[in-house]
């Protein structure tokens, strides 16, 4: 990624970039062997990296709350001024609603085991 803005920003180009995953994993050990796996019962495999870079931006932030992806298509269409009767153009990355009943696969985000780093 640093490759990529370094190439724009040096043509003076105007640019945004988002990156995202759809599922995160955790450690597990298979055969002796250190491995990352999606498994939903922890919470790791739904704390996908999130990121947003742009040419206009400024400053660095950093979002550690938890935040649904309930509600992307809403902030993904105010992001790039998109406006219809079927999102919400309140959205934004500093405006997403707290919501504290997050579910991940049909269970409370909060219920979730936390994966324990393995060595």
């Amino acid at each position: 990624m640093r490759r990529i803005a370094n190439s724009l920003n040096s043509r003076s180009l105007s640019w945004s970039l988002l990156y995202l995953s759809d599922h995160g994993l955790r450690h597990t050990r298979r055969n002796n062997e250190l491995m990352l796996m999606h498994k939903p019962s922890y919470k790791e495999c739904f704390a996908v990296p999130f990121l947003m870079l742009g040419s206009d931006q400024t400053e660095h932030k950093l979002i550690t709350r938890a935040v649904s992806g309930i509600n992307f298509i809403d902030f993904f269409a105010a992001w790039i001024g998109v406006v219809t009767d079927k999102t919400d153009a309140n959205f934004s990355i500093t405006n997403f609603p707290q919501n504290d009943r997050i579910r991940a696969g049909g269970a409370k985000f909060e219920s979730l085991e936390n994966d324990a780093a393995l060595w």
